[in-house]
């Protein structure tokens, strides 16, 4: 507010009547301003009503309410007081979100006044413009982040409520967080039974090692494929691979960890019954008195029985690799060895004599 001095020709009354008015004006301002700020604060209003809100707030904080009319462009989206009508004598501030102009608000006059700053308009109903349209712009590029973040929110838990593999998440005590419908069916317990409280598939012998993964995630980082046991509600062990993550808060800080299981109980069955064959194959191998040896289509050695090592000598650890040439007694004989298996592939009984070198 600027002072201005008394003079002959300025009585005290008529200066008081002056700063009295722009104390007004002021206030009118600040009372916009404020309003502006209660209806951005107010989560409850629908976002259309409130822009509508907005545009009304504007004829009663300028200096002609009665010949002021207003209206926001956002988006497409029109907004305006009942009386609009734009006019030449009008002033325009810009809504920006990041930078970029995504619409505007107007405010004209519906009838001619005396020419002060910017036109009829006062200095500070400009400022009082821009301000509204800048407090605008981050109310609005706010709410359209917090709309990216929910949409964001609810795509990563559909994910994982849809997800085949049990998803759980856990703060740095060990309890629930969230539960998802593949950790109900594979583990047994349902969401509500488990959420809020201490994780209940860690077997009471591995508690320990349940707390060294914890630390090792909030301190560490996450990790993956690690294969640990844990156990159903009706208490049967199943074998799962574990992969993990923090979960990090505005700041950075750990405050969560998320755990995906894969559940590899019949992996692991079939691996054991696999090495069980593999030693019963491995036993009944080297209990069979004749010389054995084995080599792929190159020629290349992969195995031999305990009756080849006693007879030639050599171990697989020495001969593993290498080409079978080198237990042949000469070259020619390799070769033509070589023929006669091509030849015969598919002949059964295939039946040729050849000699063999020790080792030295």
């Amino acid at each position: 507010m600027s002072e201005k001095k008394i003079t002959k020709d300025q009585p005290a009354d008529t200066h008081l009547e002056e700063q009295s008015r722009q104390l007004q004006e002021r206030t009118k301002e600040l009372n916009c301003l404020y309003a502006l700020a209660s209806l951005f604060a107010d989560q409850s209003i629908p976002q259309t009503e409130l822009l509508q809100k907005v545009v009304e707030l504007i004829p009663p904080s300028w200096q002609y309410p009665e010949i002021t009319c207003a209206r926001l462009v956002w988006q497409g989206q029109e907004y305006r007081t009942q009386n609009f009508q734009e006019t030449s004598w009008q002033q325009t501030s810009d809504i920006l979100l990041q930078g970029a102009k995504t619409g505007y608000v107007q405010v004209c006059y519906l009838e001619e006044r005396p020419a002060i700053h910017e036109g009829p308009f006062l200095k500070e109903e400009g400022d009082l413009l821009n301000a509204l349209a800048n407090n605008l712009s981050h109310y609005l590029e706010a709410k359209q982040i917090e709309r990216e973040k929910d949409r964001s929110e609810e795509f990563n838990r559909a994910i994982i409520q849809s997800s085949p593999l049990p998803i759980f998440s856990l703060d740095l005590e060990g309890n629930v967080l969230t539960w998802n419908a593949a950790a109900e069916q594979v583990m047994g317990w349902e969401r509500s039974a488990v959420v809020g409280n201490p994780l209940p598939i860690v077997p009471e012998d591995k508690q320990g090692e349940f707390r060294d993964l914890m630390q090792h995630v909030a301190l560490e980082g996450g990790f993956t494929g690690k294969e640990i046991v844990r156990q159903r509600k009706d208490g049967q062990r199943v074998h799962v691979s574990l992969s993990t993550s923090p979960i990090y808060d505005v700041q950075g800080q750990v405050y969560g960890i998320m755990a995906a299981l894969e559940d590899i109980t019949e992996r692991k069955r079939s691996e054991e019954a696999l090495r069980g064959s593999e030693a019963r194959y491995r036993e009944l191998f080297n209990s069979i008195r004749d010389a054995i040896l084995v080599a792929d289509t190159d020629r290349n050695i992969i195995d031999c029985n305990t009756a080849f090592t006693e007879l030639f000598g050599y171990s697989l650890e020495e001969i593993e690799g290498q080409k079978t040439y080198m237990v042949y007694h000469d070259l020619d004989e390799f070769r033509q060895m070589g023929e006669e298996i091509k030849r015969n592939m598919n002949t059964p009984n295939f039946l040729f004599t050849i000699n063999y070198c020790n080792s030295p």
